[in-house]
């Protein structure tokens, strides 16, 4: 068995390992991402439908806590559920092992024929899952660059105000015009666009929070000023702003895509 996939695809080579080349072949040809035969039953333009691949990345990886909405209940996205199908039979296996040294027997180096067999299934059900996981990011970086009008009109059009747009799962997949990505088990900015490239959702907030409380503020102080008769001009709360009155990228705060800022 081995614990480190092979180009983050493959965990063995093409015939190293019989049993797992016929399950990587099988879950690969009907895989609605990587196979012909599975896009089928999906349908329309796929690898050029921005919102179809973010269907189908949150359909691999779901939320943050690995699950999406399916009928009402939560359940595991594909990749969690093959990673978690993985360990149970890798437990089952140091069950066998244990199981032999309690009862003073040299454990077994390999697991027996049956257990391999749904070891070997379960490895190749993660590699096809993150592989198309990949290919999904892939496309969707693809798209961004070549038609960054399409996959977001607008980023950041009145400044931080935290206007939100969620998935079919209810999972945030946009925040002011600005791409939304889970990275590291945490929603963070994954758009290019903007300066707040890599910056966790949570922190973002955090950012925008302020910077409409001192916004707020200066308006207050313009009113005072219009009030004493200073001819003064007072924006609307909500009103486009150039990039210059942005807030800075907060101190301490640390990207999630490492980019150093």
């Amino acid at each position: 068995m081995s614990n480190k996939p092979i180009n983050s695809t493959r965990r063995y080579k093409v015939g190293q390992v019989t049993q797992y080349d016929h399950f990587y072949t099988q879950f690969h040809s009907l895989n609605p991402v990587l196979s012909e035969t599975g896009r089928q039953t999906v349908g329309g333009d796929f690898y050029k439908d921005a919102d179809n691949l973010r269907k189908w990345q949150n359909e691999i990886e779901g939320s943050p806590d690995g699950t999406i909405l399916k009928n009402k209940n939560r359940v595991l996205a594909s990749l969690p559920q093959a990673r978690k199908n993985l360990k149970a039979a890798m437990d089952e296996f140091e069950k066998e092992r244990q199981t032999a040294i309690n009862s003073g027997k040299i454990p077994p180096q390999d697991p027996s024929r049956e257990l391999a067999e749904k070891i070997y299934k379960a490895e190749a059900r993660v590699d096809v899952e993150r592989l198309a996981l990949a290919r999904v990011k892939e496309r969707l970086a693809a798209i961004r660059e070549k038609n960054p009008d399409k996959f977001n009109p607008d980023v950041l059009p009145y400044g931080p105000v935290e206007s939100a747009k969620m998935n079919a799962d209810n999972i945030l997949r946009e925040i002011d015009g600005q791409t939304v990505s889970l990275i590291k088990k945490n929603l963070v900015i994954d758009d290019p666009r903007s300066p707040y490239d890599g910056m966790s959702v949570p922190e973002y907030r955090k950012m925008a929070k302020a910077w409409r409380r001192a916004r707020s503020k200066k308006r207050d102080e313009l009113r005072e000023r219009q009030k004493k008769g200073e001819d003064v001009h007072i924006p609307f709360g909500v009103s486009r702003v150039d990039a210059k009155d942005l807030p800075a990228w907060p101190d301490g705060v640390p990207n999630m895509k490492n980019k150093k800022k």
